[in-house]
């Protein structure tokens, strides 16, 4: 317990004088970089070490509040420790010690309060500590998205936010102190809120747009995580209902998410529908793992649980790394329009790479990480459809490998389009391009720390599969033998692979090595590629990234609510919106802005006024209370 009051104690007090130093922004920058630095490093070794050694402890901290620690919570704190390190260190270059607005120290200050509440969710076990760290880290992370607030378009995005925060918040008090089914429903809403489910997902694309980019990294990589922590922690969910709500969701989020990516042109906003698709993922793994314990079916339950927290990680890993990497693209350039960037890479080398090596993982290709998670997650449908006792689960495990397949398809699509679209190809605007800075060697290491664990998962997942069941071992309900077996079956499925995926890249480096020596000898000549006989290609001669997905939204028009669009022009620009907008928020948002209007009225300026409500609500409140037998 001493090192996690030591971890609480640095972010504490990093915030506190990282905000009374706000007028010298150097001293504000300091205190607030080395105390997230210190203090994420501490408790990324305390994940660790829980995660390998299996370890737990409990504790009572000052002012009498209970916490606890184990394997499982540590594969919730490993990312949120992580991100909060390498972004830290990436807000050094990224705010700077004078951004334009000269809060330095505010920025430093919501940012070491929000990681301080995202750790105490994590270490709490008392609902009314937990429910008081969740409100303060709403609180914070608005404050950090709302940072630009002089950014058009900044002031609608963090409102939303702020609104969705404040109303998870409400249905988990309201969850918290009731019971039975209600509870249960308000507790999916609301930690769904944050855990971006589908149609609950408003906040993600409207937010990390025009956040800043370490926020968004750790919003996106950490945050969001919480909500599943949450439900799981909170709440039983072992009913059958349970199963088939996670299953549905997942497998609803997993599409729409990917696909509503296509429409949007702001790398950031790509991103963040991506997201939304690998938070549905995760939830469908759990779906999987919980209607396999309800059905009696070892093969999913075992595999579909495997997975799910596997992909978290590796989902944690990777698009820390990049929106890290969209935020120093944004740096040098000053622009994340996917349209009017290109060739990049010629800048920004490290970046560029990095960027598209985490596009095509996320992606699910092999060998990478993020194909070894997905791969479980197949193997437990495969498992439930075999093994499948009833017509709903044979469907649901069928159109779950079909729509995972679809989702996977889609992602490339999406995210190699931003990859390509920012940093390959000519340039396709030119101030921009010749305007734009070198890549930052700080933005480039930390970026490189958040794909570790992504490297480490490639290289040993049969080991660090081990751990990860070693940690959701409450979860699972199989009998010894049976998980024996299950191990093994784990351990030949992801033995062969690890195996390939250390020879692929002992290759790829040493052929790396090769090419870079051989440069070093011979002069390479730079000219333009083949033409079609032209004297140089240009700009409009090729994709923009809106257009390297035409045909998909095409097809989808109806869906992505595109009305019309002219024949034989180059597409360029957000071609549809959110069918949860359309359908739903649209509507939630002006009945809010009606009754505001109206509420509005009284605003009067008058004290006089103030004060005849304030006593007029308190006068209520107490025949309130004693009509309902508060009085005795």
């Amino acid at each position: 317990m001493v090192y996690i009051a030591i971890v609480f104690a640095s972010l504490a007090a990093g915030a506190v004088l990282s905000l009374i130093s706000t007028p010298k922004s150097f001293i504000a920058s300091f205190f607030g970089v080395v105390s997230a630095v210190s203090a994420s490093f501490i408790a990324l070794g305390i994940a660790v070490w829980s995660l390998f050694t299996g370890q737990s402890f409990a504790g009572i901290l000052p002012g009498n509040i209970p916490c606890l620690f184990s394997a499982f919570r540590a594969i919730f704190l490993i990312p949120v420790a992580l991100i909060g390190f390498a972004g830290a260190l990436h807000s050094v270059r990224y705010i700077g010690n004078s951004p334009k607005h000269g809060l330095t120290g505010v920025y430093y200050f919501a940012y070491n309060l929000t990681l301080l509440a995202m750790m105490c969710c994590i270490f709490f076990t008392s609902r009314i500590s937990f429910l008081l760290a969740w409100e303060i880290m709403g609180l914070a992370s608005f404050m950090l998205v709302y940072f630009d607030f002089r950014t058009r378009g900044v002031d609608r995005a963090s409102w939303i936010y702020l609104l969705s925060c404040e109303a998870g918040g409400l249905l988990l008090m309201f969850s918290f102190t009731h019971a039975g089914i209600a509870a249960l429903v308000c507790g999916l809403l609301g930690f769904g809120l944050k855990a971006g489910f589908p149609v609950l997902h408003v906040w993600l694309p409207k937010a990390h747009p025009v956040a800043p980019a370490p926020v968004s990294a750790l919003m996106s990589g950490a945050m969001v995580n919480l909500g599943i922590f949450g439900i799981l922690t909170f709440y039983d969910v072992s009913a059958k209902s349970c199963g088939w709500t996670f299953g549905i969701l997942g497998i609803i989020g997993t599409l729409a998410g990917i696909m509503f990516s296509l429409t949007k042109r702001n790398i950031k906003a790509i991103l963040a529908y991506s997201t939304v698709e690998n938070c549905g993922i995760i939830t469908f793994g759990i779906g999987c793992g919980l209607i396999g314990k309800a059905y009696q079916l070892p093969g999913l339950e075992f595999f579909g649980f495997l997975g799910a927290f596997m992909h978290l990680i590796n989902h944690a890993s990777l698009k820390g790394a990049l929106f890290l990497g969209a935020g120093s693209v944004y740096h040098s350039s000053g622009c994340l329009d996917a349209d009017k960037l290109g060739g990049l890479i010629r800048k920004m080398p490290s970046t560029g790479k990095m960027f598209t090596m985490a596009s095509l993982a996320l992606a699910g290709l092999p060998p990478f990480n993020a194909f070894i998670s997905e791969l479980i997650i197949y193997v437990a449908l495969f498992a439930g459809l075999a093994g499948a006792k009833s017509v709903p689960i044979a469907l649901f495990c069928a159109s779950g490998i079909v729509i995972l397949g679809a989702s996977g398809a889609f992602a490339l699509a999406s995210l190699i389009r931003a990859s390509s679209g920012v940093f390959f190809g000519e340039p396709r605007d030119s101030e921009i391009f010749e305007a734009a800075k070198t890549e930052s060697s700080l933005m480039g290491r930390a970026m490189f720390i958040t794909l570790i664990p992504s490297l480490i998962i490639m290289l040993l997942a049969d080991k660090m599969a081990l751990f990860v069941l070693r940690a959701i071992t409450p979860f699972i309900s199989l009998k010894p033998e049976i998980s024996d077996a299950a191990v093994t079956r784990v351990t030949s499925i992801l033995s062969p692979l690890c195996r390939m995926n250390i020879i692929i890249t002992v290759v790829a480096f040493l052929l790396c090595v090769a090419v870079r020596r051989l440069r070093r000898r011979r002069q390479v000549l730079f000219s333009p590629t083949w033409d079609c006989g032209y004297v140089k290609p240009t700009a409009r001669m090729q994709y923009t990234s809106s257009a390297l997905v035409q045909s998909i939204t095409d097809f989808f028009s109806p869906l992505f609510g595109i009305v019309s669009r002219k024949r034989g022009f180059a597409i360029s620009g957000e071609q549809g919106s959110d069918l949860a907008d359309r359908i739903f928020w649209n509507f939630i948002f002006r009945v809010t802005a009606r009754w505001s209007e109206k509420i509005h009225r009284f605003q009067t300026g008058y004290l006089h006024f103030y004060i005849l409500v304030m006593v007029c609500a308190l006068f209520i409140m107490l025949l309130w209370a004693y009509f309902s037998g508060g009085a005795n």
